[in-house]
């Protein structure tokens, strides 16, 4: 397993001093060890052909490239990697185990110049000037140290060479010293001196640093002929001069006996070179065509920059989250303190996603939940490692979190989530996304947490209107209808009169959609930044409301239960985006009490005994308005509203079990007999049977509420549509306690947890069967008091003429509306599968039959060329339609089709496709 150590305090300087095992940059390296090869053997073969031929003074050919470029994007470890290899190249070959130099490389010894940072360059130093100077230091150090062992012809001859070089150099730099010069005889040649000395500089620069490796080698006693090693940083950094610097390089440097080791990004590079030729080749013309003047320059450019560094002479440093996508390369991140320990010790092995997300669990409780491997890499992940020793350097400083949840330990979260929050803003989404997004996080974030759902929700509805780009077809079974978004639409923006009105379940589902219809990296980086500021956001309120203001909020909910609102996964998830069935309908009454029901309308009637099991229905249902346009937030309504009559529906939300826990104080209230203390000895019961700390991981972290949105509405899914209510909760109570463990970096510990307590889980799944039984007895006991009633009913699978008025009234308006469906055109035809494999519950059949309206809508309307239904086939979906309104209406949303119905509408899918063809 590769290894990234990083030392805390010391976490922005250059890393590198030399090759270490499992260095992630080994590939690299080798590389780089095989260039440097052919380097050698290029440069030992041009000195046999210079030294056996006349023209020694000869400037070196062109398939002398001795360049080896460390190359990547800013804070890719560029700068460190050439660190290391020079570092271990210069301190001796032989001592070298990690990497194996071939055997001319071998032969040879390799002595360095200082690191060159070209950054700081302008029009008065260039890269040649300082090299020639570092030289000349590096020389008079060897001087001063053996001056016994340098004669005064090797000095006088070395030091000429330098003066050479200099005057050289300062030529081209002032090309204005040659006017200066007077006109006589004398300093006519001194003139042609100069020019001379100007165009033969590489020649001059190639002898003196072949008469100073002579010397060094002389001095040192050393057997193996050495090479002088020039690292270069960040050439392309500085813009203005780039290209000039990169000219010196061309012309001077390529020579033998000298390997140049760069950390330089291509593209930036390419771009300063494409600035200078676009200068020049405007100049040059007088019709200025800017399209074609650019195209042309960047051109020229990229072939400048291939000639000065081929491809066989860039190594391409590998981006270090792909290195956990690989799956073959798993990194161990090695963060040790002042004393040598590693801070991140409990994570040995575990790899670069689980490690950070790790240490950003235990530093803030931010749960992000891990990517499964062929999804790459969470967004969170740093790709540099820049970003890496920046994200490190964050955790780092933070106060490690007491292992007590008590005293200091809330001080200690919020001051960690701050600080995590400002990397996140400042850094990440600085990074990550362009001005218009950044723009919008940066509203979100300042918007009060109560306006935040209504806020957000506008601003992604406003997206999806104005964005295009699809991510798969758009008839996509993923993807919501046009319908259905303009549903969504009506309902979320009904909401905008109350803040209160909206709640995280809205914003959810748009998070989704956005999520899953639009291609954009953008659009991805947008939607995990308003997930993240959601968990923190969730977090603070948890920390920082007042445990002692539900004293002076007897009937309101606590500050983090408006927050989290009446549903995680809202109303509207259900039919439009996964056909979640998190939703059950019943009446309250029978649930609670049977045959007596009559009697227990007025809430003074509930006795004691019976308050666990009133508790127990408010804890887990909703009681919503009637009849009402605007939706109202289902915590403003009691199960007995003013100690009135029991309300007439009871809806089950699965989320529930988890809102309602986090506000015991108001769940009496909910009922509606806060009156009653003796109500109060029961709470115990729900405070016993939740583990709380458990509960608040998953409520105030928005990846944990999602990943049980998505994953309990694909486990055993099949099952699921035949479900009771009490098996459907007991299903997902299981799926929670098993939760923690798709978390792979937590500890065993945490993973063993258990979020309901098995007692508790038996006594809230017991109240839905007990429901069942309370129905059915007072089935019979109707039965027996008014036969004609049960006879309707007996004979409802049948007989549809015989229906009660209201019921018939409902039958006949269900027609009439998907009549209109089927007689308007339709854009589209609806996605998803027509035929239905067994029999299902009636709000399903009921959504499926509307599809076919839909299909008879888009292919009967046609201005092309229409299909012609018949009117039969049209009646019989009309007549389904109504079917599945009236059991709905009548028996309650978890109630099954006949088999009649199932048969019939199998038929109209085969008429519908042996027409369409």
């Amino acid at each position: 397993m590769k290894q990234i150590k990083v030392e805390q305090g010391n976490e922005f300087r250059i890393y590198g001093r030399r090759i270490i095992e499992d260095d992630i940059f080994l590939n690299a390296y080798k590389q780089a060890a095989a260039i440097l090869e052919d380097i050698v053997i290029a440069s030992d073969s041009e000195k046999d052909n210079t030294s056996s031929s006349q023209g020694a003074d000869m400037s070196p050919p062109d398939f002398l490239n001795n360049i080896i470029a460390f190359t990547g994007e800013r804070g890719q470890g560029k700068s460190s990697a050439m660190t290391a290899f020079t570092n271990t190249l210069t301190d001796g070959i032989p001592s070298s185990t990690i990497i194996k130099f071939d055997s001319r490389t071998e032969a040879h010894m390799f002595i360095k110049l200082d690191k060159i940072d070209p950054t700081t360059f302008d029009n008065i130093n260039n890269i040649l000037e300082v090299i020639v100077a570092r030289l000349f230091n590096s020389f008079e150090k060897l001087y001063k140290k053996n001056k016994s062992k340098i004669n005064i012809d090797a000095k006088n001859t070395i030091m000429q060479l330098f003066e050479k070089a200099y005057e050289s150099i300062c030529l081209g730099r002032n090309a204005n010293l040659l006017s200066n010069i007077e006109m006589d005889y004398e300093t006519n040649i001194q003139k042609l001196a100069y020019v001379s000395n100007g165009t033969s500089l590489q020649n001059t620069i190639c002898e003196l640093i072949k008469e100073y490796l002579i010397l060094y080698q002389k001095v040192n006693g050393i057997d193996k002929a050495p090479f002088l090693v020039v690292p270069i940083d960040d050439l392309d950094i500085n813009i203005d001069y780039a290209y000039q610097m990169a000219e010196q390089i061309r012309k001077y440097l390529i020579i033998p006996n000298v390997v140049i080791i760069m950390a330089v990004n291509i593209e930036q590079l390419k771009l300063c070179a494409r600035n200078q030729f676009h200068k020049n080749l405007s100049s040059m013309k007088a019709d200025r065509n800017e399209a074609e003047l650019d195209a042309r320059a960047i051109s020229m450019a990229a072939k400048y920059i291939d000639k000065l560094i081929p491809d066989g002479r860039k190594i391409a440093l590998p981006i270090i989250s792909t290195f956990e996508e690989s799956g073959r390369d798993a990194i161990s991140l090695i963060y040790n303190n002042r004393q040598g320990e590693n801070l991140l010790i409990k994570y040995a092995g575990k790899g670069l996603q689980d490690t950070l997300l790790g240490f950003i669990f235990d530093q803030t409780q931010i749960v992000f939940v891990p990517r499964r491997k062929s999804f790459g890499v969470h967004l969170i992940i740093p790709s540099t490692l820049r970003e890496l020793v920046n994200l490190l350097s964050v955790l780092g400083k933070m106060t490690n979190l007491p292992e007590k949840k008590e005293g200091t330990y809330k001080d200690i979260l919020l001051q960690n989530l701050h600080v995590f929050e400002n990397f996140f803003i400042n850094t990440w989404c600085a990074n990550n996304l362009d001005y218009g997004n950044m723009e919008i996080i940066q509203k979100i974030y300042r918007e009060s947490p109560l306006n935040m759902h209504r806020y957000v929700s506008s601003i992604l509805m406003d997206i999806m209107e104005k964005t295009s780009a699809y991510t798969t077809d758009k008839t996509s079974p993923l993807l919501p209808s046009k319908y259905a978004l303009r549903t969504l639409k009506d309902k979320i923006s009904d909401k905008k009169a109350d803040p209160l009105l909206n709640n995280l379940g809205d914003v959810m589902l748009l998070l989704d959609i956005l999520s899953y219809r639009y291609v954009s990296h953008q659009i991805q980086s947008l939607v995990f930044s308003i997930k993240v500021i959601y968990t923190i956001t969730l977090k603070r309120i948890w920390l920082t409301q007042d445990e002692q203001s539900s004293q002076e909020r007897p009937s309101d909910p606590s500050t983090f239960h408006k927050f989290l609102g009446s549903s995680l996964w809202s109303e509207t998830t259900v039919g439009l985006l996964r056909d979640n069935r998190d939703v059950f309908e019943f009446n309250p009454s029978v649930t609670l009490f049977g045959d007596e029901s009559e009697n227990r309308k007025n809430a003074s009637s509930v006795k004691e005994d019976e308050f666990p099991k009133v508790l127990q229905l408010a804890y887990l249902c909703d009681f919503p308005v009637e009849s009402s346009r605007v939706p109202i937030p289902e915590y403003s309504r009691s199960l007995y509203p003013g100690n009135s009559s029991i309300v007439k529906t009871a809806r089950f939300n699965l989320s529930n079990l988890l809102i309602s826990a986090v506000d015991y104080e108001y769940l009496p209230y909910k009922t509606g007999l806060n009156y009653n203390a003796d109500y109060k000895k029961y709470l115990d019961m729900f405070k016993n049977g939740i583990i709380e700390d458990s509960l608040l991981l998953i409520l105030s972290n928005y990846e944990l509420i999602e990943l049980i949105q998505t994953d309990f509405s694909l486990y055993n899914r099949a099952a699921k549509e035949g479900m009771t209510e009490g098996e459907y909760l007991n299903d997902f109570i299981d799926f929670l306690n098993k939760l923690l463990h798709n978390i792979s970096y937590f500890s065993e510990d945490e993973k063993s947890k258990v979020l309901i307590e098995n007692l508790f889980q038996q006594s809230l799944v017991k109240i839905f069967a007990n429901s069942r039984e309370n129905s059915s007895e007072a089935g019979e006991n109707k039965s027996k008091s008014r036969e004609s009633r049960s006879e309707v009913r007996i004979l409802a699978e049948e007989d549809w003429d015989n229906l009660e008025p209201k019921f018939r009234k409902r039958y006949d308006t269900a027609k009439n509306t998907v009549s209109k469906t089927i007689d308007n055109p339709r854009e589209q035809p609806p996605s998803g599968q027509a035929e239905i494999s067994e029999i299902c519950s009636a709000p399903y059949f009921q959504k499926s039959v509307l599809n076919l309206a839909y299909i008879l809508a888009h292919y009967g309307n046609r201005q092309d060329s229409p299909v012609p239904f018949d009117d039969e086939l049209k009646n019989m979906v009309r007549d389904l339609y109504a079917k599945s309104a009236v059991i709905i209406s009548r028996d309650g949303r978890s109630t099954k089709i006949t088999e009649s119905m199932w048969i019939a509408f199998n038929e109209c899918v085969n008429k519908i496709n042996s027409n369409i063809g």
